[in-house]
């Protein structure tokens, strides 16, 4: 099966995730665009969706920006970190869960979001064809660049000031 990237917007907050080849997977992809209010609870973002699915190899732990389906809420979650239930340094959503993927990059820069911002979920799909690019901070501004093409992009505080290797996507 091909890659089915998604972008995930929460509040001011952009990233990047990756769906797995699960059934539940396959229901949010062909859910997809979604909009919802977000909830937080502790270092999780969690958000209501019309989906409907039982608990297929439901995890009681998840790994770090874990992206999850909570059949009792109907909801997506995003795990960025320990929740109410965490022991030590397990991260515990209320109940099991069918992960779905995984966000790709640093799933911390999730921290600031509020409960009550609203949370997008959309298809994004490749468009560099095999280029590598690269995203660099420069002088205060990313830059994008590949080969001999540079072309400065909007800043955005979100991202970290690393020299970060991306793909770059474009909105199906």
């Amino acid at each position: 099966m091909h890659e089915r990237r998604i972008r995930i917007t929460a509040g001011d907050v952009e990233v990047a995730g990756l769906l797995n080849d699960t059934g539940t997977a396959d229901l949010v992809w062909d859910a997809l665009p979604i909009t919802a209010s977000g909830s937080t609870w502790g270092d999780e973002i969690y958000f209501p969706t019309e989906i409907v699915a039982a608990v297929q190899d439901g995890q009681e732990v998840v790994d770090l920006g874990a992206l999850a389906y909570w059949p009792p809420g109907q909801a997506i979650c995003l795990f960025f970190g320990p929740t109410p239930m965490s022991q030590g340094d397990d991260i515990r959503p209320a109940s099991a869960v069918n992960v779905i993927g995984q966000i790709e990059g640093d799933p911390t820069i999730l921290k600031p979001v509020i409960s009550g911002a609203q949370v997008s979920v959309e298809k994004v799909k490749s468009v560099s064809r095999g280029l590598k690019w690269d995203i660099l901070m420069i002088s205060g501004a990313w830059a994008l660049r590949c080969g001999r093409l540079s072309r400065t992009i909007r800043s955005s505080p979100a991202l970290a000031t690393a020299v970060c290797r991306w793909r770059i996507f474009a909105t199906t």
